[in-house]
């Protein structure tokens, strides 16, 4: 009896001092311009939950969740984030001092570029002109492009 006691209880405080791992839930690789929710899965001991981001425009707060529009323009080598700031219970029932959770942002935000082919096309030419688009920065190229072409070019990906 005494055994399954000691058994219980050390499985008690094992159980009652773990707890899921804080994370920030929302897209990680977000198109600029656009704004997407952030939702925060922990709990602040002392209720303040607060929010910082940077590279990004904050449209609103509601306790653990933020909505963001990412900047167009990217910065350096991209280190962008959003960060939930909050205070974690300690064992003997006080709050800790403030600490924060953060997810890094890499936004699909468009690199400057080259276009490289044919600068002129004579008139009355027939056929294909292929044209490539050179990126500068690779940290961070965007998923596709849009081209466009005057006088009714036919246009492919």
């Amino acid at each position: 009896m005494k055994i399954k006691f000691v058994i219980t209880a050390m499985l008690f405080i094992l159980f009652s001092t773990l707890r899921a791992q804080d994370v920030i839930l929302g897209e990680k690789n977000p198109c600029p311009e656009e704004t997407y929710e952030y939702i925060f899965n922990g709990i602040s001991c002392d209720g303040n939950l607060t929010w910082s981001v940077n590279h990004g425009t904050v449209i609103q707060t509601t306790s653990n969740r933020i909505k963001i529009s990412w900047h167009k323009d990217f910065v350096g080598n991209g280190s962008w984030h959003v960060r939930a700031h909050f205070s974690r219970q300690k064992s003997d029932g006080s709050c800790d001092v403030s600490s924060y959770h953060e997810l890094p942002i890499k936004v699909n935000a468009v690199s400057a570029f080259n276009i490289i082919g044919d600068r002129e096309i004579p008139g009355g030419f027939r056929g294909t002109k292929t044209y490539t688009a050179q990126i500068k920065n690779t940290l961070f190229p965007a998923s596709s492009y849009l081209w466009t072409v005057f006088s009714g070019g036919t246009l492919t990906n």
